[in-house]
């Protein structure tokens, strides 16, 4: 037996910034930009697969396997659904300073809260809230707070040496839990509760005026409370996560 769950669709947002100079003859910087919610209009469908085989109790032989789709149409997105997400706002507000021809200094923070994301029916054009999802969204997400550090240094002017850190807090209350009706034909019952999520990075470029190459290094770490079934009362499973990440980048200029 299989289940299957696909979603389709499209979505919009706007991003509006600025940056500016609050001393003119300072090489500080100053970063301002405000990210609108992302409004997506969303389909899913989610339907299970059967394939079994029989055996014929007079001839003793079996019959070849036979596939059952069912599909279903009820609350929490189960079957046919078609809905709205509205995404959170995001505000940013980043800093940067320049030492001689040299160093780089960079500093953004963002915060975006999900508790404050909607989710709406909608069928024929007709739209509804889904109430009971939206009071789930407020009471298990909340708010994230974004902060990132970075440094940037030339040594001459075709090396560069870059190192960075980020952190972004949960977006998930630590009680919160995965809430799946009784009717549901869904199997993946098991769900992660994120804590915070950490990043280190660190680079080497190298540009003249006809080649240029950089490679980077990204160590990403974080934890969560892991559970096999949507039940509050069991006990989770702690996970470490940890990833690391090479990249590299070479280029011919003509």
């Amino acid at each position: 037996m299989k289940t299957v769950l696909t979603t389709e669709g499209t979505g919009f947002d706007v991003k509006l910034g600025g940056i500016f100079r609050p001393m003119p003859d300072e090489p500080l910087r100053v970063g301002i930009a405000i990210h609108t919610p992302t409004f997506y209009n969303l389909s899913d469908r989610n339907y299970a697969e059967l394939t079994y085989k029989t055996v014929d109790v007079a001839t003793g032989n079996t019959v070849e396997g036979k596939t059952y789709t069912q599909d279903r149409i009820g609350d929490a997105m189960d079957g046919y659904t078609d809905y709205k997400l509205v995404t959170p706002w995001k505000f940013n507000l980043s800093a940067g300073y320049t030492i001689g021809k040299q160093i780089a200094l960079g500093a953004e923070y963002e915060y975006a809260d999900y508790s404050s994301a909607k989710l709406k029916y909608d069928s024929n054009g007709y739209t509804e809230d889904m109430t009971f999802e939206n009071e789930m969204i407020s009471s298990m997400l909340k708010g994230v707070h974004t902060f990132k550090l970075g440094v940037e240094a030339k040594p001459n002017a075709e090396f560069s040496i870059r190192a960075g850190y980020n952190v972004s807090t949960a977006a998930m209350d630590k009680n919160a839990y995965k809430e799946l009706p009784t009717n549901s034909i869904r199997t993946d019952t098991q769900y992660s509760n994120q804590h915070a999520v950490h990043n280190i990075t660190f680079g080497l470029g190298y540009r003249t005026d006809r080649f240029y190459g950089d490679a980077a290094y990204k160590y990403t770490t974080s934890s969560s409370d892991f559970y096999a079934f949507d039940n509050v009362d069991l006990n989770s499973s702690k996970i470490t996560n940890k990833r690391h990440e090479l990249f590299l980048t070479v280029g011919m200029k003509f």
